[in-house]
């Protein structure tokens, strides 16, 4: 058992380790020796032989609460629960009420909502309600943002989950850290934003190697991306462009739509 020590939220609320199950300590302990093995790879030194300040175990206890904080998530995404079955009509209320409805969204939305209500009509237009969802769009249109309303639909509940995340994690752990990408519906949040990451001096395409993974498996899987038709082909390949569009239905924003952000 580590001594203890005292982490701090983004709240603001201190974290004393004392008060922490054993699961939750071996997570902690973990993510401090992955920060010393990420410095071992810059010294070229043995890991034991690297000393962390301070700040340096701070950070990776607080990478451990963030990961704990993503288990929690996940548990409540697939919790089972009563099956409410919504009308395509119900949830763009629903949406309405919570979310802003403008024109540059408003057929995407209604799209949306008859694809996460199973609504056959979604198929009348010519999708498939048995694909995922390819959501293309320019900068600040509201991707993530419609990704997460529908995230716990009854269809079928997915976690949303940044490529930017993804890559992270897996320069930091390398091919362990994919393996959660390999059962259960996702959403990859803003495909593209990602770069080629080296572990160890290995390089990888780590989207393409998820993407052709889950097509595999014919897992439900959801994307948002900034990029076009042909910058997917060029990124991750004609196989995996391919797979793309077996996989999930191509729902595209209008090319004028405005950032919202701005």
């Amino acid at each position: 058992m580590p001594t203890p020590q005292k982490s701090t939220e983004k709240s603001g609320e201190v974290f004393d380790i004392t008060d922490l199950s054993v699961e939750e300590v071996q997570r902690q302990e973990w993510k401090i020796k992955c920060e010393k093995a990420r410095r071992w790879s810059f010294l070229h030194r043995e890991p034991g032989d690297v000393e962390l300040t301070e700040q340096d175990k701070e950070r990776a206890i607080k990478e451990a609460i963030k990961e704990r904080k993503i288990v929690e998530y996940s548990q409540k995404i697939y919790a089972p629960r009563e099956i409410i079955k919504y009308s395509a009509e119900q949830l763009f209320s629903a949406f309405g009420r919570q979310l802003k409805v403008i024109p540059d969204n408003e057929n995407v939305v209604k799209l949306l909502c008859l694809y996460f209500s199973d609504d056959k009509r979604f198929e009348y237009k010519g999708y498939s309600l048995e694909k995922g969802i390819l959501l293309a769009g320019g900068i600040g249109c509201g991707k993530t943002t419609l990704m997460r309303f529908f995230s716990q639909n009854e269809k079928q509940r997915y976690m949303v989950r940044s490529v930017g995340y993804m890559a992270k994690k897996f320069a930091e752990s390398g091919f362990e850290s994919l393996n959660e990408y390999s059962e259960h519906a996702y959403c990859f949040d803003d495909l593209g934003t990602e770069k080629e990451i080296k572990h160890f001096g290995n390089e990888t395409n780590i989207m393409q190697e998820i993407i052709m993974q889950r097509y595999e498996r014919k897992l439900m899987t959801h994307i948002t991306t900034n990029l076009i038709a042909s910058d997917i082909k060029e990124f991750y390949g004609d196989r995996a462009a391919s797979r793309l569009r077996e996989m999930c239905n191509i729902i595209t924003f209008p090319q004028n739509a405005k950032d919202l952000r701005t």
